[in-house]
């Protein structure tokens, strides 16, 4: 698992992402990654997440598919910060739509 005390930012990416990308793909999603960052994507069927960590000298790939249900994802908008509590919260299917929206209140997501 991800030792979360070393990560710096975790970015949640809004949106469909095509889960046949693999590392090299997702990365050019990102575009520019800095080190110690978690990347997070979620499929279109909204039941598997990839995360990317970056590390100074490696890149990490890690992939959770839930065999029942759905993760609750925001499907447009801006890449959004997270914190560990809520990553946490993501990898649990645990909804994150309160704190998105109360987060970003001058944006609006819509969820599927």
């Amino acid at each position: 698992m991800i030792d979360l005390s070393t990560i710096e930012q975790i970015y949640l990416y809004p949106g469909r992402t095509d889960m046949r990308l693999g590392m090299n793909g997702l990365r050019k999603l990102a575009g520019e990654m800095n080190n110690d960052c978690l990347y997070v994507f979620c499929g279109m069927g909204k039941n598997q997440i990839k995360i990317i960590h970056q590390t100074e000298d490696s890149t990490w790939l890690y992939q959770k598919k839930l065999k029942k249900g759905k993760f609750s994802w925001p499907i447009e908008g801006e890449k959004t910060l997270v914190d560990n509590e809520q990553l946490i919260w993501v990898i649990e299917g645990i909804s994150l739509i309160n704190k998105i929206e109360s987060k970003n209140k001058n944006k609006s997501y819509d969820f599927i």
